[in-house]
């Protein structure tokens, strides 16, 4: 276990530059891009609704339940259309005897 987490401790500390340059660096960049908007992330411009995907949720949540009652009904109606065709097969036959 030691050697495992001296040997992860070695590959986090394995970098090419020191956190000092590494961030001077960056600061430099976004000074001399003007604040670096390209590198902002594009959610900052979207409506709230499309952030959190409320378009997908209401569909999810409209369409399902939806789409499983509508198959509850069909087979409803297919197997009262069944049932009542077979009983009334039944009643004719003890109706003719």
């Amino acid at each position: 276990m030691r050697k495992v987490v001296q040997h992860r401790s070695k590959l986090m500390q394995d970098q090419p530059v020191l956190p000092g340059e590494w961030v001077t660096y960056w600061v430099e960049y976004v000074i001399r891009h003007r604040g670096a908007l390209h590198l902002r992330c594009p959610a900052v411009h979207m409506p709230w609704y499309q952030l959190y995907n409320v378009d997908v949720w209401v569909t999810v949540i409209v369409v399902t339940p939806t789409v499983i009652l509508l198959a509850c009904y069909i087979t409803y109606r297919i197997l009262r259309c069944c049932c009542s065709a077979c009983c009334r097969r039944n009643n004719k036959k003890s109706k003719q005897e």
